[in-house]
């Protein structure tokens, strides 16, 4: 017979993001408790501190930024806002192909916000209020070999190979 495991609730999810990001915080402070020396290399401001990053896989649906806010706010406020966050989104810019692997292709719409992230405005106030309210920078994961969907898909793509 196979054991079933129960899901987490929230607040158990939460106390180990807690317990996860204090050791976090104190494996940074034991680190910079020993003396530099001056030929070492100084790493960025934000690594002194130490930081989140992790890869947020953006669901099937337009408009996911106030949902990505809310959960960059959330762990804001789990670390008191003191631990920058850096996200790697997927499926925000590029191609807006649909299904659970989101990795949109670069070609040839590098420059498009998706159908989940709506428009370059809404995309740059919500970069804007992460950063600005949350310590949250923003980056975006995007395939620079995977032109084979807008070859399939867009006629510009077609006519740009055929010169």
């Amino acid at each position: 017979m196979q054991r079933t495991k129960r899901p987490r609730t929230p607040g158990q999810t939460r106390r180990i993001l807690v317990v996860i990001v204090a050791i976090i915080l104190l494996q940074t402070m034991c680190a910079s408790a020993h003396d530099v020396s001056a030929t070492q290399a100084q790493p960025p401001l934000w690594a002194q501190k130490g930081a989140l990053v992790y890869r947020v896989s953006t669901p099937d649906q337009p408009n996911v930024l106030p949902q990505i806010e809310a959960g960059v706010g959330l762990v804001s406020h789990l670390t008191d806002g003191t631990v920058g966050q850096i996200l790697i989104l997927n499926g925000i810019l590029g191609h807006d192909h649909r299904g659970p692997w989101n990795w949109d292709g670069l070609w040839p719409y590098w420059n498009h916000v998706t159908f989940r992230g709506g428009d370059f405005k809404t995309l740059s106030d919500f970069m804007v209020r992460a950063r600005d309210k949350h310590n949250a920078l923003m980056s975006f994961h995007l395939n620079v070999t995977d032109f084979n969907i807008g070859l399939r898909d867009y006629p510009e793509t077609r006519g740009f190979f055929k010169k």
